[in-house]
């Protein structure tokens, strides 16, 4: 456990490390954070980047590929947090 210089001061972690320790992708890392409305709720909305010089595998034929995506930006819901 370490100790903390100012009692009053609470730890923090940025949702970028609580992310990479539930939720690492090898190809891919997390990019901006922002707080959205969607569909009238509040959203925590990470854009998720790939990783520099990476290769990942190709969905269709399996073998690692530079990638291109062509596809339209799309949101996933994850498990609430709160």
């Amino acid at each position: 456990m370490q100790k903390l210089t100012n009692p009053n001061r609470k730890k923090t972690m940025l949702i970028k490390t609580l992310l990479n320790k539930v939720e690492r992708y090898k190809s891919f890392v997390y990019g901006a954070i922002c707080v959205m409305l969607i569909d009238g709720v509040e959203a925590l909305v990470i854009d998720i980047e790939p990783r520099r010089n990476s290769r990942p595998l190709c969905p269709g034929c399996g073998k690692r590929r530079g990638v291109y995506d062509r596809q339209p930006r799309r949101l996933f819901e994850y498990l609430p947090v709160w």
